[in-house]
């Protein structure tokens, strides 16, 4: 199940940065690669804590 999850998350992290990258590309920013992965990872922590605080909300 872990596998599945982490899997499930890798995916994720990779379809979010695949969306943002053409928009850094057209930015003509350096590192677009790097900087679209970053900020998919940010994106994707954000979504699993707002997971996690909704299913522990009482």
């Amino acid at each position: 199940m872990h596998a599945c999850l982490n899997s499930l998350m890798a995916f994720a992290m990779l379809g979010i940065a695949e969306t943002i990258q053409p928009a850094f590309k057209c930015f003509q920013i350096r590192y677009y690669g790097a900087l679209s992965a970053f900020v998919a990872l940010i994106i994707v922590i954000c979504l699993v804590v707002g997971v996690l605080l909704g299913a522990f909300h009482e």
